[in-house]
């Protein structure tokens, strides 16, 4: 009987061992691989982070985003213009790079979608920034109500004088011009900022001493403002304001990447 007995028990002990075991090896299975799965997504993160830092380099501009009082939400883009170089060529022979040397060296399977003329959007109030001409003409535009233009030229223009058209208003989209030719300010129709009417386009073109010309134009509805220097260089801080809704604002580049499974419509640059 106690044989029976000790039978019975040995065989309920081993079973309970066993039955346990299973259990820790499922259980153990089951962490190392959500272990695996968030160590995959942390680098698929970090993946898209990586390429929307080296994307916003090849877009030459900085862009960062502003708060002002109340819910004042600007959009902000700095640096030089013109661009060094053809932002479209650029961009495309960024992507397959990413797509072919990049990918193998980080063993993972990407795909850039692009968006023409690069840039980025301040959303959730769609202010944009992009180029036309691969970078030849900066701008900026969106739903605004107020634009803040600073370009210091490193040439001179005598006079001065504006070779395009340029009214001021009593109402509409209040702009304001910090613009400096080798170290002069330059006034439009004897004043540096006040209301355009979006309806009308309005022109300001320099010539300058040294053969190369700046042309600054706000209109259109949304009212968009457009940059273009040739022939010289200026330093250049390019911003529009609206009002948002006191909601989170994200400035994301218009490009969509897939980094294995995960899909990023959009890479984020900042949040504020």
């Amino acid at each position: 009987m106690r044989g029976f007995l000790f039978t019975i028990s040995f065989t309920l002990l081993f079973l309970l061992f066993l039955q346990f075991s299973v259990f820790y090896a499922n259980a153990e299975r089951e962490r190392l691989a959500a272990s695996g799965n968030a160590m995959a997504v942390r680098n698929e993160n970090a993946i898209a982070a990586d390429i929307a830092g080296d994307y916003e380099k090849l877009l030459v501009l900085d862009y960062s985003i502003e708060r002002g009082v109340g819910n004042k939400l600007g959009l902000v883009v700095e640096g030089k213009l013109p661009v060094e170089w053809n932002v479209d060529n650029a961009a495309s022979a960024y992507a397959a790079f990413v797509e072919e040397s990049y990918a193998n060296e980080r063993n993972a399977n990407i795909n850039i979608e692009l968006s023409p003329n690069g840039g980025a959007e301040l959303e959730p109030i769609g202010l944009r920034h992009y180029y036309e001409g691969g970078g030849a003409v900066s701008i900026i535009e969106g739903n605004a109500n107020e634009y803040n233009i600073s370009l210091n030229v490193n040439d001179s223009c005598g006079e001065c004088a504006n070779g395009g058209s340029w009214e001021w208003a009593a109402e509409g989209v209040f702009i304001e011009t910090e613009i400096y030719a080798n170290g002069t300010r330059v006034g439009i129709g004897g004043s540096t900022g006040g209301y355009v009417d979006p309806a009308t386009t309005n022109t300001l073109i320099l010539a300058f001493d040294g053969g190369g010309s700046l042309s600054l134009s706000i209109g259109g509805s949304p009212a968009k403002v457009s940059v273009e220097i040739a022939g010289a260089s200026a330093d250049c801080r390019l911003a529009a304001y609206g009002i948002g809704s006191g909601e989170e604002a994200r400035l994301v580049l218009p490009i969509n990447v897939s980094v294995g499974d995960s899909g990023f419509e959009g890479l984020v640059l900042e949040k504020k």
